[in-house]
């Protein structure tokens, strides 16, 4: 498993729960103004859940660490809740086989050659990027990493403040290892107002991001309305294989709601019997998540496979 992140720190000794204030970004689907990059995110500060600023925190951290340690099979969960600027969690910290959410990276990889080119993306590389992204197709990923390389991909994320990726020995690149919390660390990237990343970059991924296929809206998105009404801004990408005779099935996403809500879900998960178990074990937890943060009724069923 990987060690606990620099990013966060324990601050309760309820099982797997970590709360820590996280950098102030904003979800938003708004261009963001040019960045500047860093190498050296801000370190989160330790805090109590009796702070007052944690009001509201404490129940839904003990809620989702229940239901990560009542799981038949590993899994590990974070939330970044950008507006209340805290993440809390439940084996947050344990390393897993990524699958397609793996092609985040592989997308940052491509970003960051980009840039020291000192270029805007080819009409080519977005092609690429679009069908990695939005439909999570493998040939394109295959051929962006076989033309980075995983030490490219690796120093594209140790230069934005990503910590903890495994990057795989070949050219298996579906077997990038992570934490949800590194996982989580790398969306915010693509999503939040405020990211390093040029804004030109960020709104293409992040409109990708939300372009992601009717099939492949499950996941860490349960329960939440995306209806135009509400005017839900929804960022998604997952990931799934076979293990063995087990599955690894993996959800990463970002929700803002009528621009109130804004947060990060991070679920992945290895050891599920099937397919569709292992989404329902996903969407349970994200559930309990959304209904939570959303903050008004929940209007979308949890998705059923047959």
């Amino acid at each position: 498993p990987a060690t606990p992140s620099d990013h966060e720190r324990q601050v309760t000794a309820a099982p797997n729960v970590v709360a820590t204030f996280a950098p102030e970004y904003e979800l938003t689907a708004v261009p963001s103004p040019t960045a500047v990059a860093t190498v050296e995110p801000e370190l989160p500060r330790t805090v109590s859940f009796d702070a007052p600023e944690l009001q509201g925190v404490r129940e839904l951290s003990w809620r989702v660490a229940l239901a990560v340690d009542g799981a038949e099979y590993r899994v590990g969960v974070v939330v970044l809740d950008l507006d209340r600027n805290v993440a809390y969690a439940g084996g947050a910290d344990e390393a897993f086989v990524l699958a397609s959410v793996s092609k985040l990276a592989i997308a940052l990889g491509l970003l960051r050659r980009a840039e020291l080119d000192a270029r805007e993306l080819s009409w080519g590389e977005r092609d690429q990027l679009g069908l990695m992204l939005s439909e999570s197709k493998n040939g394109p990923a295959v051929e962006l990493w076989a033309s980075l390389g995983a030490d490219a991909v690796s120093e594209a994320l140790s230069w934005y403040g990503v910590s903890g990726f495994q990057m795989p020995p070949d050219e298996q690149w579906g077997d990038m290892a992570a934490s949800a919390t590194d996982v989580a660390t790398l969306l915010r990237l693509f999503v939040a107002d405020g990211s390093p990343l040029r804004a030109e970059d960020r709104e293409l991924v992040l409109s990708l991001l939300q372009s992601v296929v009717a099939g492949q809206r499950w996941g860490v998105s349960a329960g939440v309305d995306i209806s135009d009404e509400v005017g839900t801004v929804l960022a998604i990408k997952n990931g799934w294989y076979p293990d063995g005779e087990s599955w690894l099935v993996n959800s990463a996403g970002a929700v803002a709601v009528a621009g109130e809500t804004n947060y990060v879900v991070v679920a992945l998960s290895e050891g599920a019997p099937g397919f569709p178990e292992g989404v329902r074990g996903i969407e349970e937890i994200a559930t309990t998540v959304n209904s939570a943060l959303y903050g008004a009724e929940l209007l979308v069923a949890r998705t059923e496979f047959m």
